[in-house]
């Protein structure tokens, strides 16, 4: 990691300590001893750890906007799209991690407001992807559902969250397929 910038140093170890233990679990100390530098040093960047938090945030929902972007532009098939978004939840849990944003938002009500907001951000830009995409299933006549596809949406999430955390907790990641193929076969029009 010596030809990376420090502070992509920082945020990329901070990001998995995150996933892996939590925010409050994680400390400048932590990441100063895994990289091989200051506290001091971390704090440069990242006066205040509600800094750091931010910018993590912020990098993992910019990682995540490319992914689904890049989705979007490979199929125009909402069915395929809603695989490939489960795809995503998979390859997190097959690391060993949990969703920075619902890993994140277990720790809601002690993180800084700044972080909060980034938190907040990413299940409303998860969210507004979903719908467009069920919006579009169900015009399309691939998806068969009643309401609102914001609902549905957030439903979605919710539950791609939840079997996230379940397959971690068993090591199982068939725990999330299993729930993602039962959501997709609820929501899919008869053939």
């Amino acid at each position: 990691m010596k030809n990376v910038p420090v502070i992509d140093q920082i945020i990329d170890l901070a990001q998995s300590l995150i996933q892996t233990r939590g925010y409050n679990a994680m400390s400048y100390r932590d990441l100063a001893d895994q990289i091989g530098i200051k506290t001091s040093s971390i704090h440069y960047y990242f006066p205040a750890k509600e800094d750091l938090g931010r910018a993590v945030m912020a990098h993992y929902r910019q990682g995540i906007r490319s992914a689904l972007a890049g989705i979007d532009a490979k199929t125009p098939d909402p069915r395929v799209k809603i695989e490939r978004y489960v795809g995503l939840f998979r390859e997190t849990v097959q690391s060993g991690c949990i969703c920075l944003g619902g890993m994140l938002a277990t720790d809601f009500t002690t993180l800084p407001q700044g972080v909060q907001t980034e938190v907040r951000n990413f299940f409303a830009e998860n969210e507004a992807w979903l719908a467009n995409v069920l919006e579009t299933g169900r015009t399309s006549g691939a998806f068969m559902f009643e309401g609102s596809s914001a609902v549905k949406a957030s439903a979605v999430f919710a539950a791609l969250e939840g079997a996230m955390i379940a397959a971690r907790l068993f090591n199982d990641d068939k725990r999330l397929v299993s729930a993602a193929d039962w959501m997709l076969d609820t929501l899919s029009a008869p053939r």
